[in-house]
C-alpha cells in the first residue's frame, strides 16, 4: 500500500519542473527569475495566505512581492492560470516587457484565453506590435473550435446527475444523481429507466461515481451524504461509502465505508482494474481507497498531503497505470504494481489544471477541463511509460453547450460527458458525444514569423 510519503518520482522529474519561473530567452531575466524564493514570515506558507499577499501586492502596485508571492503559488498550483496572468503582471509593473511577453506566449502556447487589456497593470505594454499580436491570440483562444453533438437531455426531474458509465449489458448509459441518489438506465434518445433510488434498505446517498465490472457481474457505486441530496440529514454529515451490486439484478452486494473517526468524507470517482480491484477518490481528504478484488478489505491505499482534491480518476486497460486528476496540481500517475506515483509530465505547451474528467483509450489520456478559459476537451499521447505527454491535441474548445463539462465515459470510438455539469437542480443536462478523432481540423496559429522577427526585434529595442 502507498503512503502519504510515498509520492516518488517514478518516472522523471516533478511536474514543477516544467513550469518555468523565468523568461526564456533573457539569460539575465532568465537567473533572477530562478533564484530560489525561500518562504519566510513574510510569505505564508499556504495557497489562501499566498493569494491573499498577492491582491494585496497588486493593490499597492508592487510588482516584485507579487512576482515573489506567484513563484511561489506556482510551486504549489503549477497549472492555474490566474498565477500565469500574475507573472505578466508582475513584470508589466517591474517594466520589464520582454519577460512579460513570454508569460503572454506560454499562455497562448497553452491554449489559454485572457484579454490583458482589461487589467491596469499592463497599459505600457498596450501598442507594442509584440502585445497586440499576442493579447489577440489569447482572445481568439476561446474561439469555438473542434467536435460535439449532443445526444441526450436529462429532465431536471432527474436533477444534478454527477456520475456516467456505460453498461454492455444492458446497452444503456447508467447515470447517478445527487438530489435522489437514483441510478438511470438511459438510452442514446434519452428514454430513462429508473433501476435503483436512495433508500434505507440500501444505504445509498447521493450518487456520484459508477463502475461496471461486467466481467464479475458487479455494479460499483460511490455515495456520499451531500447538502443536495433530498434525504440529507445532520447525522449523515461527513459519510460516505462504496456500494457493491450484482449487475444483472442489481441485488445488494456489499458496502464498504471508510472510517468515521477519520472523516470527514465525499467519495466520488471510482474505477475498476482488470484483476477487479475497485479504487475510489476521497475528494474532502485526498485519499485513495482499494477494495481488492479476492479479499473483503477496504483500505487506504494513497494519501498525498501536498494535493488539493481528487476531481476523477482513470485506470489504463492493462491495469498497469491509474491517473487521478487533481484540479490545481495536474494527474497523479500510480504504478500499482511497484507502489510507486509522481506528477504526469508533459511539454510546456501543456496546461493540466482544473481537470473534471479524465479517460484512457489504451493509448492516450484524455481529459475534459471546466476550470480554465477555455473550457475545452483534449488529448493526450503518452509515452510507453504512461507517466509523460508526447503530443497534445485539442478535441472540443469553448463549444456553445459548455457550461463545466465533466465527467463521462468512453464508448466505442466516442466519449460521453455532461456538458453543464454546474446547472441548477432545475435546469436539465445534456450529455455530448466528442469523437475519439476530433480536433484533426483545429489549426494552430503560424507563430513562426512572430518568433523569429517580432518578439527579437522587442528583445533587441530593449
Amino acid at each position: 500500500m502507498i503512503s502519504a510519503a510515498v509520492a516518488l518520482a517514478l518516472f522523471i522529474q516533478p511536474a514543477l519542473a516544467q513550469q518555468p519561473d523565468a523568461a526564456e530567452g533573457n539569460p539575465q531575466e532568465a537567473a533572477q527569475a530562478k533564484k530560489p524564493v525561500k518562504p519566510s514570515s513574510r510569505f505564508p506558507k499556504d495557497v489562501p495566505g499566498l493569494e491573499e499577499m498577492a491582491r494585496q501586492a497588486i493593490a499597492e502596485d508592487n510588482g516584485l512581492r507579487l512576482l515573489q508571492t506567484t513563484i511561489l503559488l506556482r510551486r504549489q498550483e503549477p497549472y492555474d492560470p490566474e498565477n500565469l496572468v500574475n507573472m505578466v503582471r508582475a513584470y508589466a509593473m517591474m517594466e520589464r516587457p520582454t519577460s512579460a511577453y513570454n508569460y503572454m506566449l506560454q499562455m497562448q502556447q497553452q491554449g489559454l484565453s485572457f484579454d490583458f487589456d482589461s487589467l491596469e497593470e499592463t497599459i505600457n505594454l498596450h501598442g507594442t506590435e509584440v502585445y497586440d499580436y499576442l493579447n489577440d491570440l489569447l482572445i481568439r483562444a476561446g474561439n469555438p473550435a473542434g467536435e460535439a453533438e449532443p445526444v441526450f437531455a436529462l429532465d431536471s426531474k432527474h436533477a444534478l446527475p454527477r456520475a456516467i458509465a456505460w453498461d454492455e449489458s444492458r446497452e444503456r448509459f447508467l447515470v447517478g444523481t445527487a438530489e435522489k441518489g437514483e441510478l438511470l438506465a438511459v438510452d442514446e434518445n434519452g428514454k430513462v429507466k429508473k433501476l435503483l433510488a436512495a433508500d434505507k434498505d440500501n444505504g445509498l446517498w447521493s450518487i456520484m461515481g459508477v463502475a461496471v465490472d461486467a466481467e464479475n457481474n458487479r455494479l460499483w457505486i460511490s455515495s456520499a451524504a451531500t447538502p443536495q441530496f433530498e434525504g440529507y440529514s445532520n447525522e449523515d454529515v461527513g459519510k460516505s461509502g462504496l456500494f457493491a451490486f450484482e449487475l444483472d439484478s442489481l441485488e445488494p452486494a456489499g458496502q464498504y465505508m471508510p472510517d468515521p473517526a477519520k472523516g470527514p468524507h465525499a467519495f466520488g470517482s471510482l474505477a475498476v482494474t482488470p484483476g477487479g480491484d475497485v479504487f475510489v477518490a476521497d475528494r474532502e481528504t485526498a485519499v485513495l481507497y482499494r477494495k481488492s478484488a479476492d479479499a473483503e478489505i477496504f483500505a487506504p491505499y494513497l494519501a498525498d498531503k501536498e494535493l488539493n482534491g481528487f476531481t476523477d480518476m482513470a485506470i489504463s486497460p492493462t491495469g498497469s497505470r491509474i491517473y487521478l486528476a487533481d484540479a490545481a496540481r495536474g494527474v497523479l500517475v500510480i504504478d500499482p504494481e511497484n507502489e510507486g506515483a509522481a506528477m504526469l509530465q508533459g511539454p510546456d505547451t501543456l496546461n493540466l489544471g482544473g481537470i473534471s474528467g479524465l479517460f484512457h483509450t489504451g493509448t492516450d489520456l484524455i481529459i475534459v477541463q471546466s476550470g480554465i478559459s477555455p473550457q475545452r476537451v483534449m488529448s493526450l499521447q503518452l509515452d510507453a511509460s504512461g507517466g509523460t505527454v508526447e503530443d497534445v491535441r485539442p478535441m472540443a474548445i469553448a463549444l456553445e453547450w459548455f457550461n463545466k463539462p465533466a465527467g463521462g465515459a468512453i464508448r466505442g470510438d466516442s466519449i460521453y460527458y455532461f456538458a453543464n455539469a454546474d446547472a441548477e437542480a432545475e435546469e436539465e443536462v445534456t450529455v455530448l458525444r466528442t469523437a475519439l478523432d476530433a480536433g484533426n481540423d483545429i489549426i494552430a496559429p503560424d507563430m513562426l514569423k512572430f518568433e523569429e522577427e517580432t518578439l527579437s526585434k522587442a528583445r533587441d529595442h530593449q
